[in-house]
């Protein structure tokens, strides 16, 4: 890959899935927006242009496949506006029963240790969910849910409300039942559905869950959305979700965002 001794984010996972099914995960697009993004398409050839969307965010990037070797790795190249070339590059081992996935990404010149720690962030969640999709749901096609509201935290703060059962239980839910990485957890959401399963990913200031209930995920997440301003984003997804539960779903996590808002701010909502 070109300047590969510039790239400071570098994030692995281990599954159990097959060689070519995470092959399929990363370069397949109908499987690609099944995890990674809201739609994918493009041919994963060397030379070809895979497009990625997240809808939700409201943007599209186009990678482009400098170099492909089947089953082992992949480079993408893409041109982010106001940055410039960015590079991404998975390769993938087998060592007995179980799948290695090795990725690196670069940042751009100049790049913020806080930058920095939400590009690590990000891959650290979405690497739990290729290892949640590819073990449990391949192959199946997702709803999602979604809810988005800026508001002032720093990353410390928001992570004591994303893992602290005292602080989860003023905004998500009650009945909480909470662990470390790995083990299982279980919350009553404030519209009565239970929501249980396995903490996925715990980082600086975001969380993953398997959400067993809907053969899915729920990311608790804190991201930037323009220079100086955060937002929570509270986003999910269920393999053979029907649309109208996602529908309920999402409303049910715009009221936790409008709380966990309130908590974050003060401000009295009626």
């Amino acid at each position: 890959m070109e300047d590969d001794d510039q790239l400071p984010v570098h994030r692995q996972m281990r599954t159990t899935a097959s060689l070519e099914t995470v092959w399929d995960a990363w370069t397949d697009p109908e499987s690609l927006s099944q995890w990674l993004c809201d739609s994918a398409t493009g041919w994963p050839a060397q030379g070809s242009t895979l497009k990625l969307t997240w809808a939700r965010f409201g943007f599209t990037i186009d990678y482009f496949i400098v170099e492909v070797e089947r089953l082992k790795r992949v480079v993408l190249r893409a041109q982010i506006p106001g940055i410039g070339y960015q590079f991404m590059g998975v390769t993938l081992t087998r060592r007995g029963v179980t799948t290695n996935v090795s990725l690196k990404e670069t940042v751009h010149e100049g790049c913020s240790p806080e930058e920095r720690v939400e590009s690590e962030s990000a891959w650290d969640l979405n690497l739990a969910l290729l290892k949640l999709y590819v073990e449990r749901y391949f192959g199946r096609k997702r709803s999602t849910f979604f809810a988005l509201l800026a508001a002032p935290f720093g990353y410390e703060q928001i992570r004591a409300h994303f893992t602290e059962p005292d602080k989860l239980s003023q905004w998500l839910g009650s009945d909480i039942t909470w662990g470390a990485v790995g083990q299982p957890y279980a919350v009553t959401l404030d519209d009565g559905q239970k929501m249980s399963g396995t903490i996925l990913a715990v980082t600086t200031h975001e969380v993953a869950l398997s959400f067993d209930e809907i053969d899915g995920y729920l990311e608790l997440k804190a991201i930037p959305v323009e220079p100086g301003k955060k937002a929570i984003c509270l986003r999910g997804g269920g393999y053979g979700l029907a649309p109208e539960k996602a529908q309920e779903l999402e409303r049910t996590m715009e009221a936790a965002c409008i709380r966990l808002f309130a908590l974050l701010t003060g401000v009295q909502i009626a």
